[in-house]
């Protein structure tokens, strides 16, 4: 007697149902099991390297849209007069850290997205280039590039595809799954592309290590 080709099909879709909620549950249970402790968003420092750091506050209705666990919002100047606009979001499920991308929260405020894209940018102090998503926004005459990405259990990721990679991957190496931040950063471009850019980078060699401490990730690891 042949089994039916559908029969086989509905077990296959079964077995793969079964395998992806488990493996959700294997992460769930990584996460409330992890020993790594962080410290929080509070204790943020109001200077970091050269920078000024002005600490803001997300409004109720922000704070329930983006479901955040702790968060940094933030303003840092430099002595040059030069400005980051700075969201770091921390959460303890994994799946939330994805959620909202300045694709979409940027033109819902009357932005218009003019370039997006993958990059990789080279930090001083870091081992590896550090993959990001990087977008240009204008609206008026006002230009302004937003750069983010994702980190997870000493895993970077530039999409929240990759995030979801680099779950696997921390799952498979036996590490433990604290949670996922998501690292925004706004730059004016009154100076241009290629000054933003520079502006960025040489602000990242020193905003990096002072997160380290906050999102307990090895940011030296790209992917």
């Amino acid at each position: 007697m042949k089994t039916s080709r559908y029969v086989i099909a509905g077990l296959i879709l079964l077995g793969a149902l079964a395998a992806d909620k488990r493996l959700d549950s294997m992460v769930a249970l990584a996460a409330s099991r992890s020993e790594e402790h962080r410290v929080e968003f509070a204790q943020f420092p109001t200077t970091v390297g050269d920078w000024r750091v002005d600490i803001l506050e997300l409004s109720d209705r922000e704070l329930e849209l983006l479901e955040v666990d702790d968060y940094l919002r933030a303003d840092f100047r430099s002595p040059l007069g030069r400005a980051m606009s700075v969201y770091v979001g921390y959460y303890t499920n994994p799946d939330r850290a994805t959620q909202h991308p300045p694709t979409i929260c940027y033109p819902g405020a009357g932005w218009r997205i003019e370039q997006d894209g993958l990059a990789s940018l080279e930090v001083s102090g870091l081992e590896r280039r550090l993959p990001v998503t990087i977008t240009v926004f204008e609206r008026g005459d006002q230009r302004e590039m937003v750069v983010y990405w994702y980190s997870l259990s000493g895993y970077t990721a530039s999409t929240p595809t990759w995030q979801k990679i680099a779950r696997l991957r921390s799952i498979f190496a036996g590490r433990p799954i604290s949670g996922a931040s998501k690292i925004q950063i706004a730059v004016s471009m009154e100076g241009g592309r290629d000054r933003a850019k520079q502006d960025l980078q040489e602000f990242l060699a020193a905003f990096l290590p002072a997160l380290n401490q906050f999102i307990p990730q090895n940011i030296s690891n790209g992917g």
